[in-house]
């Protein structure tokens, strides 16, 4: 530094001072070294020049968790079906009674989720939950839609 720039600190005590950044970091996030194809940061930039500002690395942070919460519903989605397929497979000619057939609707209905981040288990308790809250209404057969 020139002599003249660094006369307004002389009287500064910097011994007791900290290196490091001024402002620490979000707790929950790190920081990265990623490579990226052009094309892919030309679009998130451009998505936040035409917001008039912000921050691409934000945008591409909530896009890679939307992509992992629609891949967390899918699998709960898929698993519950499994269960539902493999209950109807049994041979209900036995029992007592007729158990009505599993439906899409019943279980899809959680795909469109855009609440908090929620675990798989707390989403197939949530699936679960409707598929029997559907049923109790007596929406338990397509004829009865």
């Amino acid at each position: 530094m020139r002599k003249g720039r660094a006369e307004r600190y002389r009287d500064i005590d910097f011994s007791k001072g900290k290196r490091g950044a001024v402002i620490a970091p979000s707790p929950g996030k790190t920081k990265i070294s990623i490579r990226l194809d052009n094309a892919v940061l030309d679009h998130f930039r451009a998505i936040v020049e035409a917001a008039g500002g912000g921050n691409y690395q934000t945008l591409i942070n909530d896009a890679l968790i939307a992509h992992i919460q629609q891949e967390t519903v899918l699998r709960a989605v898929r698993r519950v079906l499994r269960e539902e397929l493999a209950d109807a497979a049994v041979d209900w000619s036995k029992a007592n009674h007729a158990r009505p057939a599993a439906r899409l609707e019943d279980v899809i209905g959680s795909a469109g989720y855009r609440g908090p981040r929620r675990s798989l288990a707390e989403m197939e308790r949530a699936v679960a939950a409707g598929v029997k809250t559907r049923r109790g209404r007596g929406r338990s057969s397509p004829a009865s839609d």
